[in-house]
């Protein structure tokens, strides 16, 4: 049947999306996997695309279990993070530009004969036909079309495919009570000096009244290389999209920080913006042949550092559901089925989390009593997700939860005794 015979095409040539063109392969090798890239060439090295990224413990166990290794991929270890110099929390992690690490799979990707790769290709919009058994991929440049029997979406939160699926009616976008856009520019620096304190071992936090950010180990330029995102959603005062020069949003944004400001790598263009917009789909394939992974199905706020690890949590689900010996088609009905929920949850776990860092009372409570009562209340949800390798975000969700329910009916219960303690007082 023709559709035994035309590729699978995946959608985006991130580490999502090599990934899963890795694994299809080793599962498929008769099989031609197509993979599109819109950009005109791999965004390998120290490009504008690659900026730091966290590797967890689950996600280096999954490269191991599908036989990628990363040794080529420049990595180092994090140790956790800090908040204006202060240690806050140690939770290892694997870091890498992200440069390096689709470098990486690129690599590992060529060495299967079926694997091939067209770049400057932008998908417009995809056409169902032959009863929908077949999927018809349309490009923006008006290029022949491309015929595929099954699609993989990894192409991020500006999906043309997801767009598209939601215009027809095939799948819903939902988002949180209080949904968040967030805005990152990055500033890159070179040579930083060690004398001013930066530990390369840490991801620091750092705020004041003109920035909030987060400083990391960049990896692409040498040992001394540090990358710093830069959220514009807030606090108010943070530098927005009306600075329209390299050098006066650079200035904006390190003026509680100058001595940072000489090691700026600097350049004539602003910096570009990822832009990202909380969102999870009602389920994560349309029909029986075209299937969301990653950014395309779920984007969740940055503060839990899981965008690329929720991705290739989603890759891993869909190759386990292969290797149970389900066809493709039931492999990404079950994949749908457990990652819709596990989506919905990290999207709105990194959401409220999100809102409680503005105020963060509540997430101070938390944190004592975990200290105090670790068997009772769990630590914070992006602890746990770097530290319990088969916890799932459904699960981190519930739980967090229920313990910030059982907090607030304490702190209630101690409020109410209190009052009763200071009435007696006074009556006596």
């Amino acid at each position: 049947m023709e559709e035994e015979t035309l590729p699978y095409v995946i959608v985006g040539a991130g580490p999502v999306g090599l990934t899963l063109a890795y694994g299809l392969a080793r599962r498929f090798p008769s099989r031609p996997i197509v993979v599109l890239e819109a950009a005109g060439e791999p965004a390998v090295g120290a490009t504008s695309r690659s900026y730091p990224v966290y590797l967890s413990p689950r996600s280096t166990q999954f490269f191991d279990q599908v036989g990628i290794s990363l040794a080529e991929a420049n990595t180092w270890k994090n140790f956790g993070v800090s908040r204006n110099g202060r240690p806050m929390g140690r939770i290892e992690s694997l870091g890498m530009a992200r440069g390096s690490l689709v470098g990486c799979l690129m690599k590992h990707c060529r060495t299967l004969p079926k694997v091939s790769f067209q770049f400057g290709k932008r998908v417009g919009s995809i056409v169902k036909k032959d009863q929908d058994k077949l999927v018809c991929i349309e490009f923006t440049d008006g290029s022949s079309p491309l015929d595929a029997s099954f699609v993989f979406d990894c192409s991020g939160c500006r999906s043309a495919i997801r767009k598209a699926a939601i215009a027809v009616g095939a799948l819903t976008s939902n988002v949180p009570a209080v949904p968040s856009n967030y805005h990152v520019k990055f500033l890159r620096f070179a040579n930083v000096p060690p004398s001013l304190g930066y530990d390369p071992d840490y991801m620091h936090f750092l705020r004041d009244k003109n920035m909030n950010g987060r400083l990391q180990k960049w990896g692409c330029d040498g040992p001394n290389a540090w990358v710093l995102s830069v959220d514009l959603h807030s606090p108010l005062a943070a530098p927005y999209k009306d600075e329209t020069s390299f050098d006066a949003f650079a200035g904006a944004v390190l003026k509680g920080l100058p001595a940072l400001l000489p090691f700026v790598v600097r350049s004539d263009e602003m910096p570009e913006s990822v832009v990202l917009s909380e969102f999870w789909l009602s389920e994560f394939v349309w029909g029986d042949n075209v299937v969301f992974l990653g950014d395309a199905a779920h984007v969740a706020s940055p503060i839990m550092a899981q965008g690329l690890n929720a991705g290739l949590a989603d890759v891993r689900v869909l190759l386990k559901g292969l290797s149970d010996g389900k066809s493709i088609s039931e492999a990404a009905v079950a994949y749908s089925a457990r990652q819709t929920l596990e989506g919905r949850a990290l999207v709105l776990t990194s959401n409220k989390m999100s809102a409680m860092i503005k105020k963060p009372v509540m997430l101070i409570v938390l944190t004592l009593l975990h200290k105090l009562f670790p068997s009772w209340i769990h630590a914070s949800p992006n602890a746990r997700l770097y530290e319990e390798i088969n916890v799932s975000y459904d699960e981190v969700w519930r739980t967090w939860q229920s313990e910030i329910e059982a907090v607030k009916r304490l702190l209630v219960a101690v409020v109410l005794i209190l009052l009763v303690l200071v009435l007696r007082f006074v009556r006596f």
